[in-house]
């Protein structure tokens, strides 16, 4: 045990130190049981010592002082020259409760500055997108054995700070040049991507990302037109992970560390491979943006906090009424407007129009604008319920789709997204 040395009048006394949250104090009360009751006050180098205090100023209990374990503390019952001490106690008392909000500044200061060293570092390396994957361009011809025969195309991800909203870049990939050279010098990591991607499918995690990443009349990318697009995209998933094992048995993958992390030079180099990159960093358009606490991600327009995002939502809102059509928030409605408009209506959605709920009223489709609808909703994870109301669907020269044709058709739209309600009225 370890004890404090106490002087009172003329004699000193050894007085037993107490840890209290790891802190070392002397107890006012075992003070007053080894020396006098009477004792109040305290002294260290002429200075008066305040009792602890929590954040409020309010004295803490067992009421103690802080140990000055190679020193003397001097003891007194009262002090002379009451109201200067009474004032020089307050202002050690304020001192003593500003000591929390000083730490608790220097934190977020600290933090602050590494956060503008990490943001300074991960500027210089990562230049190029870190979350991307590699398919094979074919898919019913591929035979895994001779994967270097054929084309690759490497699609960049989202890299929104919700792990359950990223999703594929918005665009058509990038096909890959001397795709052998790339898959031994990236496998491993294409190799844990992969793995990733195809766990995250399980869940539903990655989605289709909204088209508000595009000015209104931008075409829509080849690779999210196809009504079939996740059936091929799972296809090929498992084709690109027979390919690494195959390849991997074969030849030897990159070891370098750097490769493996993925950073710096190595990363940087990736864009060489790549055919068709633009030169305005915005590669498979995503934005590289930086976070609060430093980090660089590469993201989509939508999650690209940024005035650009809000304009491009009220001009789509804004064309959506132009059109007829009705929006309140995160619910729209379309009611009984001819084919032309209808279709404009309808390519407003696929370009943006963040909504939840859409209703369909009194409306006469046409087949092809009806599947490119039901292709939307199917792949649309921000919709949650979709009322068709006395609509139908026209077939060129032909008779209108029976009730129960569309009907099976809803339930296909149903089963390609189980989180979708649709509500069908005759």
């Amino acid at each position: 045990m370890t004890y404090q040395k106490c002087q009172y009048i003329d004699r000193l006394y050894d007085i037993p130190i107490s840890t209290i949250d790891g802190q070392e104090f002397v107890l006012l009360e075992k003070i007053q049981n080894s020396i006098n009751s009477g004792i109040k006050y305290f002294t260290y180098n002429g200075l008066l010592i305040p009792f602890e205090c929590d954040g409020q100023g309010n004295k803490l209990k067992p009421y103690r002082i802080r140990a000055f374990i190679f020193d003397v503390i001097y003891c007194y019952k009262r002090l002379p020259s009451e109201p200067h001490n009474n004032a020089m106690i307050q202002m050690v008392r304020d001192i003593h409760r500003d000591v929390p909000i000083i730490r608790e500044n220097t934190e977020i200061l600290k933090s602050k500055v590494d956060a503008i060293l990490r943001q300074t570092f991960e500027l210089a390396e990562f230049t190029i997108p870190r979350l991307f994957i590699v398919l094979p361009e074919e898919t019913t011809t591929y035979n895994p054995e001779n994967w270097f025969h054929y084309r690759y195309r490497l699609y960049f991800l989202c890299e929104c700070e919700d792990e359950h909203e990223r999703h594929l870049a918005f665009h058509d990939g990038y096909e890959i040049k001397q795709p052998r050279e790339f898959l031994i010098k990236y496998g491993p990591h294409i190799r844990r991507m992969l793995t990733l991607v195809k766990y995250a499918t399980t869940i539903s995690s990655i989605v289709i990302p909204s088209i508000a990443s595009f000015k209104p009349n931008n075409s829509i990318p080849n690779v999210f037109k196809d009504r079939f697009m996740w059936e091929n995209f799972k296809q090929r998933l498992e084709q690109m992970n027979e390919t690494l094992e195959i390849s991997e048995r074969t030849v030897d993958f990159s070891t370098d560390q750097a490769v493996r992390h993925l950073q710096g030079a190595e990363l940087r180099q990736i864009k060489h491979f790549l055919k068709g990159v633009d030169n305005q960093q915005t590669l498979g358009n995503l934005y590289r943006t930086t976070t609060n606490d430093g980090h660089i991600r590469w993201v989509c327009i939508q999650h690209y906090q940024n005035p650009y995002a809000d304009t491009i939502l009220q001009e789509l809102q804004k064309r959506f009424r132009e059109l007829g059509g009705e929006i309140r928030r995160d619910s729209a409605v379309i009611e009984g407007q001819d084919s032309k408009k209808l279709s404009q209506l309808l390519d407003l959605l696929r370009q943006g129009l963040s909504i939840i709920s859409i209703t369909f009223k009194n409306i006469k489709f046409e087949e092809k604008d009806f599947n490119n609808l039901l292709t939307f909703i199917s792949q649309n994870t921000l919709i949650r319920y979709a009322e068709f109301d006395n609509i139908r669907v026209a077939y060129n020269l032909k008779p209108d789709k029976k009730y129960r044709e569309i009907i099976s058709e809803l339930n296909t739209a149903l089963q390609e997204n189980t989180k979708l309600n649709i509500q069908y009225n005759v």
